[in-house]
């Protein structure tokens, strides 16, 4: 009899305690998968807006286009997006144009092509200790190469939203567990103290 209310006491603790600590993690998984869509759409339309730049550069490409000059129409027709990378290629695998210093002939060979970038449609691979975000297109040409289609591998560096995110994941972790402990803390006293009156009755009725 002596033992009923701390009994008591402790499963209703440990049962609310268990709640709130699963209320309080599915709120953080919730936060996090929604500050990681965004990085993934920020980084859907930063490729979606490389892709369109190219596109709009490759028809308007002359077809008797020099190579010194094709090359400097490629390299400057995406402007305020230096986080990107791409590589076009003509149809029979030759190189037309790649961004210096990127590499994306591996993912350019084994990523299957997709018609629209989108959330679901890209990819992420990792290279020389780089994560990348990106997607290969293939686009049709009246220019250079004459009546060909080109595929474009196109690519965005994801390392800062990456290190953000561990960051994220890390402070979300210590404020769970305080936040857990306080309120289990916070439960035990205010069922403890709800029972002493309980208890002390139960001792003057016996």
């Amino acid at each position: 009899m002596k033992r009923r209310p701390a009994s008591l006491a402790v499963r209703l603790t440990v049962s609310i305690g268990a709640v709130i600590t699963v209320v309080l993690l599915t709120f953080g998984w919730i936060v996090e998968r929604s500050i990681n869509n965004h990085f993934i759409q920020q980084d859907v339309d930063e490729l979606n807006a490389v892709v369109q730049a190219l596109k709009h550069t490759l028809a308007t490409l002359p077809t008797d286009i020099a190579r010194a000059e094709l090359n400097q129409r490629l390299a400057n027709a995406v402007s305020g997006h230096h986080n990107a990378q791409y590589r076009i290629s003509s149809d029979s695998g030759a190189l037309i144009y790649a961004t210096p210093g990127s590499n994306l002939d591996r993912f350019a060979q084994i990523a299957q092509p997709v018609e629209k970038i989108t959330i679901d449609t890209v990819g992420i691979w990792q290279d020389h200790g780089e994560t990348f975000r990106g997607a290969v297109l293939r686009t049709g040409t009246d220019s250079f190469p004459a009546r060909s289609t080109l595929t474009i591998a196109v690519a965005t560096g994801i390392n800062f939203h990456l290190h953000y995110l561990d960051g994220f994941r890390d402070y979300l972790r210590i404020i769970t567990v305080a936040a857990c402990l306080i309120a289990i803390l916070a439960t035990w006293l205010a069922v403890h103290q709800g029972h002493a009156p309980i208890w002390r009755i139960s001792r003057e009725i016996g």
